[in-house]
């Protein structure tokens, strides 16, 4: 049977000389002190060190020079280590430091760390995530303040956001000045100015927002239109929405298109036949763009079908993807 020393409260005081080993498990009911400069430096315990009481057990080691003091404390619902006196406290392994935490509460993670659940940093006033290369250094700041969230970095870097380790969005310079590709899913507000040295591409909608309510959009309707009616015209019904201003009209084959004595096609709008291309080719993938030049945008004030018209014959089988970019306008509402 393994052996168990037991010292009551005020029963042991080491006041250091001799190296101390304990062969079984040492169980503290009360208060050990260790009054010497040796304090377990060469003492061997090759079972457990229980310390136990009903308040707030702990066991705390001092160096005596700074006092600078570590605390291992069990309290009635939680539990603590770190330092109670003004000294920073140091995570190691290895030998080695991983982490520090500051006296002032500053975390600094030595190498990289992977975390594998959630990690939370919360303060009363504004809480902060700082990561920084030191080689340069470059710092990037994640914080959170009373009515607002920022990511940016604090060093003149730029700052680059992506996905799947790819990236997105960069951006530069004292501005913010864009320097890539901007992809939008729905609807980007911009404040200020927007400076695009790539492209800017909304899978939604492109606004201009004015004052008081009104706004000055950029917008796509598009449809796949079967081209299967026997006729020598195809229509994509109302496909332009009211009060439009059209940019253009883009089109691809991507089914081939036949039909009996057909040639080419061209787009118009059912009064202007070829307003937005002619001599357009039968063969899948052929596409369309609009000449603007000879075109220009035109303004309609009721729903406007697009229509295909065939250069002769008619059409009897086929798909072609159409796509209007028009302009809409929201007065003001106050």
């Amino acid at each position: 049977m393994a052996r168990v020393t037991k010292f009551k409260r005020g029963a042991f005081r080491y006041k250091g000389g001799n190296n101390v080993q304990f062969a079984g498990d040492v169980d503290i009911l009360g208060t050990v002190t260790i009054a010497g400069v040796e304090v377990f430096s060469e003492s061997t315990l090759t079972g457990n060190l229980a310390i136990t009481t009903a308040t707030d057990p702990k066991l705390t080691i001092t160096d005596s020079t700074n006092t600078c003091a570590v605390v291992l404390q069990s309290l009635n619902t939680t539990a603590k280590v770190g330092t109670t006196s003004a000294h920073d406290f140091l995570v190691v392994s290895n030998n080695s430091t991983r982490i520090t935490v500051a006296s002032a509460g500053t975390v600094t993670v030595a190498t990289a760390a992977v975390f594998s659940s959630t990690v939370t940093l919360s303060s009363a006033a504004a809480a902060s995530l700082t990561v920084t290369d030191t080689t340069t250094p470059v710092t990037a700041v994640l914080a959170s303040g009373d009515a607002s969230a920022s990511l940016l970095t604090t060093t003149g870097h730029p700052l680059i956001l992506g996905g799947n380790s790819t990236t997105a969005l960069t951006l530069t310079g004292a501005n913010g000045a864009f320097a890539g590709t901007l992809t939008v899913a729905s609807t980007l507000t911009v404040t200020g100015t927007l400076t695009g040295s790539g492209a800017v591409t909304s899978t939604g909608v492109l606004s201009k927002l004015g004052s008081s309510g009104s706004s000055c959009a950029i917008e796509t309707a598009t449809t796949s239109l079967t081209t299967n009616g026997g006729a020598g015209t195809q229509t994509a019904t109302n496909l332009i929405p009211a009060n439009s201003l059209v940019l253009a009209v883009v089109a691809r084959v991507t089914t081939e298109v036949t039909g009996a004595g057909l040639t080419t096609f061209s787009i118009g709008d059912g009064s202007d036949s070829d307003r937005w291309g002619t001599g357009i080719a039968l063969a899948a993938g052929t596409t369309s763009k609009t000449n603007t030049t000879a075109a220009g945008a035109a303004f309609y004030a009721s729903a406007t079908s697009v229509v295909l018209t065939a250069a002769a014959g008619q059409f009897d089988a086929g798909v072609v993807r159409l796509v209007v970019f028009y302009v809409s306008q929201v007065a003001p509402t106050s």
